[in-house]
């Protein structure tokens, strides 16, 4: 099976979306356009796409936001490892 890209937006910007079936599971990458940043949600054959894409939407948009939370973080100090 091909994969299958679609285009949604999102509070932000624009997110790119591909199906494509692997094995016996169909996988879903969302991609947001802005950073770059992509995130992948799996599900078996059967599921509607529509599905696997409002699921990797949701982690996409979890990811984004840990990483807004992370931004303001110091960074670790080299010299406790």
């Amino acid at each position: 099976m091909r994969g299958r890209g679609s285009r949604n937006t999102r509070e932000g910007g624009a997110v790119i979306f591909e199906t494509r079936q692997v094995g016996q599971v169909l996988k879903c990458t969302a991609i947001d356009e802005a950073t770059a940043l992509e995130v992948s949600v799996f599900g078996p054959v059967g599921t509607a796409a529509f599905e696997l894409q409002r699921l990797a939407l949701r982690k996409l948009q979890w990811v984004l936001s840990r990483s807004g939370d992370q931004a303001g973080a110091e960074a670790p100090d080299p010299s406790l490892r």
